[in-house]
Formats: C-alpha cells, sequence, structure tokens
C-alpha cells in the first residue's frame, strides 16, 4: 500500500507513524538499530505489506493491470487503494478531514526526520512540495505520480491504461477495496494490541 493507508493505519501513534513511513527503506534486521516504538512501526508496514499482498482483492484487482504492468502491478494496486480511500476518506476517518490528517502526518514526520534514512528525508521534502499525499485522491495525481515512477523507476510508461482501467472499473475496485480496508483495519487493530500487550 502506499503512504496515506500506511500512516492513517498506524493509529496516531507517532513511532507506528514513522516506522511505517520508512519501512520500504528498511531491509532486513536494520530495523533494530532504531528505537523500539519506531521498530514496530517498521514491523507493522511489513505485515501490512504481506496482508495487502496476499488479499483476495489485491489479486482480483492486480488483474486489471497486469497486461500493461506484469509484475508492477502490485505496485499499481497501492497506489489505487490510496486513490480509493481518499475518495471513502469520511468512512474510515469521520472526524478528522484528509487535508487536517495530511498536515498532521507531515509535522510528526518532519518532527522526526533526523530518524530517517537520507533517501526518505529526501521523499518526504518532495512529498510535501508536490502536496502528493493530497493528491492521491484525484486521477491527475495519480497519473503524476505514475509518470513519475515510470521515469525515475522500473515501472512501465502506461499510465493512461493504468486510469482508464481503474475508471472503467471504478465499481468493481470500490467494493473490493472496501472489503480489504475494512479487514486489513482489524488486521492492523489485532497486531497493535498484540505488540502493546
Amino acid at each position: 500500500m502506499n503512504f496515506i493507508a500506511h500512516l492513517l493505519l498506524s493509529r496516531d501513534d507517532e513511532g507506528l507513524l514513522i516506522g511505517n513511513y520508512i519501512g520500504d527503506a528498511i531491509k532486513g534486521k536494520s530495523y533494530l538499530r532504531y528505537k523500539k516504538e519506531i521498530q514496530r512501526g517498521i514491523i507493522l508496514h511489513r505485515q501490512i505489506d504481506k496482508f495487502t499482498d496476499d488479499h483476495s482483492s489485491t489479486i482480483e484487482i492486480k488483474r486489471l493491470f497486469t497486461l500493461e504492468y506484469h509484475k508492477y502491478s502490485g505496485v499499481v494496486v497501492d497506489l489505487v487503494y490510496d486513490y480509493f480511500l481518499c475518495k471513502n476518506w469520511n468512512k474510515y476517518s469521520p472526524n478528522v478531514s484528509l487535508q487536517d490528517f495530511v498536515n498532521k502526518s507531515h509535522k510528526i514526520l518532519l518532527k522526526n526526520v533526523t530518524f530517517m534514512p537520507p533517501k526518505m528525508q529526501r521523499l518526504l521534502t518532495m512529498m510535501i512540495a508536490r502536496k502528493s499525499l493530497m493528491s492521491y485522491g484525484s486521477e491527475k495525481g495519480l497519473k503524476n505520480t505514475l509518470d513519475n515512477m515510470a521515469e525515475y523507476k522500473n515501472l512501465p510508461n502506461a499510465s493512461n491504461f493504468a486510469i482508464a482501467t481503474m475508471l472503467n472499473n471504478k465499481d468493481f475496485i470500490n467494493e473490493r477495496f472496501i472489503v480489504f480496508f475494512d479487514e486489513i483495519i482489524d488486521f492492523t487493530e489485532g497486531f497493535i494490541l498484540g505488540e502493546l500487550s
């Protein structure tokens, strides 16, 4: 999953939020170099990724994008999930607007930037400057993100296909996203409670 979902699933816990944000950049046992609270966030990030990859909704939605994205279709689904999370924001965060949530997350991450690998520090600066998190809820923002990833990563250059596929299957994807996100909320709550006990 992409950043909005990871941050939301951190449940207002600063250590979880920081670890969840940097999780992709921390490999193997190198997470042990971090404070306990951040270690928990990194582990939670890994658990979220595994749950997401294995979920039947993800597997079904990935098939829609495989024609152009092949092994990278899961990356597209991560971004599409953030798009649908933004569209369903009031269901999952009825008391805090998306803008307020993004602003608060930025403040927490900036306050703790020294704990982050340099790569994630640079990414945070770029994300804030580009207003990336807020842009995930629009087709244009999603397309820009896919285009940037095609330019700087190994992602195929097929953003028009991705957006058209998403819009042509909007109801199908949204229904499966809701099933998935309801279940991942329960999963992460169980994980966090287990970690805290």
